[in-house]
């Protein structure tokens, strides 16, 4: 859960893209951290890599 909490702190500073989320919450999922809106969100995905633009 640590993870998850400090994502949220670096997106909401900014240094953080929201596109990486969906694989945040797939790693979640893989610990056992589990919630509708985490499977949700780990099956969203970009079609842009963040630093590749």
């Amino acid at each position: 859960m640590e993870r998850l909490e400090e994502a949220a702190v670096l997106l909401v500073l900014e240094y953080m893209f929201s596109e990486e989320l969906p694989l945040l919450a797939a790693e979640a999922l893989a610990r056992k951290v589990d919630s509708p809106a985490l499977r949700e969100l780990a099956g969203l995905f970009s079609h842009v890599c963040p630093g590749s633009a």
